[in-house]
Order: structure tokens, then sequence, then C-alpha cells
């Protein structure tokens, strides 16, 4: 059987079908993780005559050099069990997969088709490489929304693949059960994998840190992470001496304590009195003294405040 020669495949033609009616899309060069999977994207035409034949879809590396054939027996022994098609060849899909990557699988690689009774053609120069990498990337993890405790956030980690078959696993640190998890098919062979992570921030939250964590097949978990800044007004606000028991008419150091994120930036020191209660002090200055205690000073309390907020603290009866 003659085979013609042309610029974009050999073909072996039992009928004269003009080259421009045979295409194929697929890509170039494709990046894939060793020990996990990768799908070669592939779609074809051929000539209207070859609509009714029966097609076989056939991949290779040099002619008769078989990775994926019908036929088991004609595939390389390294390739053996490895290879599936997972495309539709009635609706013109040729997609591989290679399960699992191992090193030397690198190509080039070639489609081929055969049609009964019409014609056998490779495309030789549309070939297919792959570059393996040993590594897994790690995740990429952003924080979105007000960092003010009590407020939602939403966190997210997204890794790109190329084995849709055993697709990572995405875990959080935080127990938070609100969770999507998205899937979507891109350029080139990759699968983008998204989880999305939706809680409240807490007080407690501030300072810890947020880790998403991806399982990749027959290998160690990567993780990335990032620290939860959380923004809250004053809490546990206390009004701290250092004496006892005070002699009347003795001074007295008070000091307003709190915690809070950013740190609070202004006092007001109150005292409580048998009949009214006076505004002693407004400032930035957190330290109070009281020189002249009477048995009229029945309490006192401070008011703590930041940019989020204010707070008070519990009345102290010395």
């Amino acid at each position: 059987q003659p085979i013609l020669f042309l610029s974009v495949a050999y073909f072996d033609t039992q009928f004269a079908e003009a080259s421009s009616e045979w295409s194929v899309s697929t890509i170039r060069n494709i990046w894939a993780l060793k020990d996990s999977c990768v799908v070669i994207p592939c779609t074809y035409n051929h000539p209207p005559s070859a609509e009714k034949g029966n097609k076989k879809i056939m991949w290779h590396k040099d002619f008769n050099q078989y990775i994926y054939h019908q036929t088991l027996n004609k595939v390389l022994e390294e390739f053996k069990g490895r290879t599936s098609l997972i495309g539709d060849p009635e609706n013109q899909n040729c997609s591989l997969q290679i399960d699992p990557v191992a090193p030397d699988d690198k190509g080039p690689f070639h489609f081929r088709i055969e049609i009964d009774k019409l014609d056998k053609y490779s495309f030789m120069n549309d070939e297919v490489t792959i570059n393996i990498n040993d590594t897994a990337q790690s995740p990429t993890l952003s924080l979105s929304g007000d960092t003010k405790a009590g407020t939602g956030v939403s966190a997210s980690c997204l890794i790109y693949h190329t084995c849709p078959a055993h697709s990572p696993n995405i875990t959080w640190s935080h127990s938070s059960t609100a969770i999507t998890v998205r899937s979507q098919q891109m350029e080139r062979g990759q699968w983008k994998l998204t989880s999305e992570l939706k809680f409240t921030l807490t007080v407690d939250d501030h300072g810890k840190n947020l880790t998403c964590k991806v399982q990749y097949k027959g290998r160690q978990p990567l993780e990335n992470s990032v620290t939860l800044n959380v923004t809250y007004a004053p809490v546990k606000v206390m009004v701290n001496y250092n004496h006892s028991v005070v002699k009347e008419g003795n001074s007295i150091v008070l000091t307003c304590s709190s915690h809070s994120n950013p740190p609070a930036h202004r006092f007001q020191w109150y005292k409580i009195n048998i009949a009214q209660t006076d505004l002693l002090s407004e400032g930035d200055n957190n330290i109070y003294t009281e020189n002249n205690m009477t048995r009229k000073s029945r309490a006192f309390y401070c008011i703590a405040e930041n940019l989020v907020g204010q707070s008070k603290s519990p009345e102290v009866h010395i």
C-alpha cells in the first residue's frame, strides 16, 4: 500500500482525500506530576466520507511504537495498563490519559487514526511533549473580607493540576464546615481546583494561623498558611492597683489594662462617690493616681478605647 508524505502528517491512503480535511487540535507541551496522572486533550476532524467508518484511535512515539492501542499486545511494555482513551472517537475526541506518570513519559507522542476502508493518518507534526515535575505545587492561599471580629470572611485555597481522575484533596485547619469546592477545566490540559472556606472571625482567632493543606495521590501533603490579624475593641478591661488597704488621705495608683487590636489609645477614669460619678481623667494615659483617698470614694472604673470601639471595666471597690 503506497504511503504519501505530507507536510503535516504521514498518510496511508486508499482514497485520495485532501489533507486539509484532516486536522487535530491538541497541546504541544504539557506538565505533569510524577506518580500522578495527566490528560492530553485532543480533538480531530476527518473527511465527511469517514463519518460512518469504524474508527481506531492510537497514540505512538515512533512509528509502530504504540503507547495506546485498542489491541493491548501492540502497546509498548512500559505503557501497558497506564494509558487509556478517555475521549469518545465518535465525537471526534481523542484525549489520552496516562496514569500513573512515569519519569520517562516525556514523549514526543503523536495521535493516529485508522478508519476502515478509508485512511490511516498520523499527525507527525502535531507532537506532544510532557514536562514531568518531581515536586508538587504548593497551594495559593488568599483571604478576603473585613478583618473585624464578628464579621464573615472568605478564604480561598487554589491549586492547578493535570489529574482529574485523582483530584488532589484540600483540607482546612479551621473547624468551619462552610466549604465550597470547585473544579474547572482550564487551557493547556490543566484543571483549577478551588476550595473556599467561609467563617466568622472571633477575638480568639487573632494571631492564629489559618492553614490549607493539599494531599496529592501518593505524596506527602503540602500546605500554605496565613496569620489572622483580627481587629477588635478592648476586652478584659480591668482596673489594677497595688494596695489591698489604703489609709484615708493617702494616694493610690490605678492602672487600666485591656486586650485589643489595635491597642487601646484612649482611656477615661471615673470615680463613684456616694452622691455622684465624676470623670477624673481622659486621654492616652492608662495610669491614674488618686492623691487624697476619702471614705466618699466608693469605687473606680475605667473605659478603654481603640479604633474599633470601647469597653468599660468592672467597678473596683477600694
